[in-house]
Parts: structure tokens; sequence; C-alpha cells
């Protein structure tokens, strides 16, 4: 099993879940459409082909089919329950269409991080989920989820750190406050395979933070000398905005 998570794009929330991509069960299917269609309107009769001609009908989509695991007996949850639809609940809602811009109705986008291969935009086209081992209340404490999603096109290009790093990409700590409870933690999530990495750092910046080129507080925070190099598991130290509020982060 390998950790995968999803961030709510307007409000950051961020779901994590449990992908099995080896169990055999199509947990995890890429499907790409051309978007070209047979032309129904061209009769056959009016041309020696045996086939209707291809023609272009759109852009096409690309989909992805994600057969992901929930159980609240599981170690690493944030949030502490007896009943797994409290867990899968924000998924559902991802499929209800809510107030955009100019008062239209739009489907919340969304991002599916998998380790540093996979960090694209989506939106949820259906989602289908069996509960396992209720408890004598009635209550399911594991979820099978089968969701579908729809690739979109991402208007923000990923802005990665540099190749090479150097003392000087790193600010110094003079201004950066021991660390305290109310810091956050992300546990970095990818494969737990040796010859594989966890999520990039700035990625992580990017969801706590929005910006990716924050990814230099989080490195000095968490005293991390190669940042391009990750390892899944890892629990990281997120000092809070007000950190930022000094003049060398924000230069």
């Amino acid at each position: 099993m390998e950790r995968v998570a999803f961030l709510i794009e307007k409000s950051n929330m961020r779901i994590s879940c449990l992908l099995n991509p080896e169990d055999g069960q199509d947990s995890f299917v890429v499907e790409r459409t051309s978007g070209a269609a047979r032309d129904a309107l061209h009769p056959l009769s009016r041309s020696k082909m045996t086939d209707n001609p291809v023609v272009f009908n759109s852009r096409g989509d690309t989909r992805l089919t994600l057969r992901l695991l929930f159980d609240v007996t599981l170690a690493g949850s944030s949030i502490q329950t007896v009943d797994v639809r409290h867990l899968t609940s924000p998924i559902w809602q991802l499929a209800e269409y809510v107030q955009g811009m100019e008062s239209r109705s739009e489907l919340p986008r969304a991002r599916f991080i998998w380790g540093r291969a996979w960090d694209i935009p989506v939106v949820v086209e259906s989602v289908a989920e069996r509960f396992e081992r209720f408890t004598p209340e009635g209550y399911p404490q594991r979820s099978w989820m089968t969701l579908r999603l729809l690739r979109l096109s991402d208007e923000l290009p990923a802005a990665e750190p540099p190749r090479q790093f150097a003392p000087a990409d790193i600010p110094e700590t003079a201004d950066l406050p021991p660390s305290d409870p109310d810091w956050g933690v992300h546990e970095v999530i990818g494969s737990s395979a040796p010859d594989r990495s966890g999520e990039a750092l700035w990625q992580i910046a990017f969801e706590n933070y929005g910006d990716p080129s924050l990814w230099r507080l989080l490195a000095r925070a968490n005293d991390i000398d190669n940042p391009a190099s990750l390892e899944a598991g890892t629990l990281l130290k997120i000092p809070p905005l007000s950190v930022l509020r000094s003049r060398k982060w924000t230069q």
C-alpha cells in the first residue's frame, strides 16, 4: 500500500488515503480518449468505404480510475473516528457542485498527488464506495472506494527548485524561531520502495502555503541538506505563516 493525497484547491484541505497499484484489481488505470469520432451523418452508401470516416470531435479526455482504501484502524489518519464515512465524505463532496465565480455552479477542483510523479489538477467524474467491518452499532470501519477522475488543464506551471543546491539557496536560521506545538506536521507521501522517493519539497510548500518557492523555509526548519530527496513517510515540521513576516524570508 502507498499513500496518495488529494489537495482541494479552494480550502487547501488535504485528504490522505491508501492505494495499492499491484493488487491486480485495477487499482490504478489511466485512460486517454483522442476526441476522434465516426461521422454518423455521413451515409455509407455515399462512399465505397465500409466504415464511416473519422472526424475530429473534441480534444478528448484523460481519465484516472482509482481503487482506494480507507480504514479507521490504520495509523496516520488525521481524523480519529469509528465511522469510516467521516474519512470518505470529503471525497463525496468533490462530486457536488458549488457556487463558483460569476454565480456559476462548478465542481471543486483538486490535485491528485502521488510522490513526485503525479501532481495534476482533477475533478471527480464518479464515485462509488463499498463498506466492510461493521461495528455492533452498525458503523463501517473500512471502505473500498472506486473513484473516476478527469484531468484538468493546469493553469499554474510547476515551480520546481533548482536541481543543484548551494548553501546560499537556504537562508540561515537567525530569524527562524524554534519549533513549538503550534507548528503543523506533514507526512511525506509516495512509494516506500528503496528506488523511489516521496513528494518534492516545493509540492509540500505549495500545499501548505500556496507558494512553491517557500520550499527553502521548510528545508531550513527541518534541517534538510538535500531538498531533492525526501523519503516517503518522513514527518516534516510545518512553520505557520507568521514565520514568514521576517523580511529575510520574503525577499
